[in-house]
């Protein structure tokens, strides 16, 4: 996935990043699901910063 703006979770909120989000949902049931989402992102000049974030969500309704 690529964006052109900056969002607080991939790679701190900062502007210098670039990388991939990966994620899926499986359902669990017919209201529940359960999410998968890893974020991987690199600083592109400057010091040498790098995050991983693995985000688990599981959502229902109700």
């Amino acid at each position: 996935m690529w964006t052109a703006s900056t969002t607080t979770d991939f790679g701190g909120g900062g502007t210098n990043m670039q990388g991939f989000t990966v994620g899926g949902f499986y359902s669990l049931s017919e209201n529940v699901y359960m999410g998968l989402r890893w974020m991987g992102s690199d600083s592109i000049a400057g010091p040498q910063y790098n995050t991983n974030i693995f985000y688990v969500e599981i959502d229902s309704k109700f």
